[in-house]
């Protein structure tokens, strides 16, 4: 479990590098602060796999990190 808004303020503070996330405390996840922030990644909780959802996930989410890091 993780306190979401906490989280946010770390995140904006620079204490926590970067946070990737598919649960969330409200879902589906709306109006929240953590979509505004460059350094977290936001996946779609999914119950069962889909794969090729997964695979665009995965590839979206391996972008972003490389994009971030380099």
């Amino acid at each position: 479990m993780v306190d979401e808004a906490a989280l946010c303020h770390e995140l904006k503070r620079g204490s926590l590098q970067g946070a990737a996330l598919d649960v969330f405390e409200e879902e589906p996840l709306n109006d929240s602060p953590l979509r505004s922030l460059s350094n977290v990644v936001l996946s779609p909780h999914a119950s069962r796999p889909v794969f090729r959802c997964f695979d665009l996930c995965l590839t979206s989410s391996m972008r972003c990190c490389k994009e971030t890091l380099l």
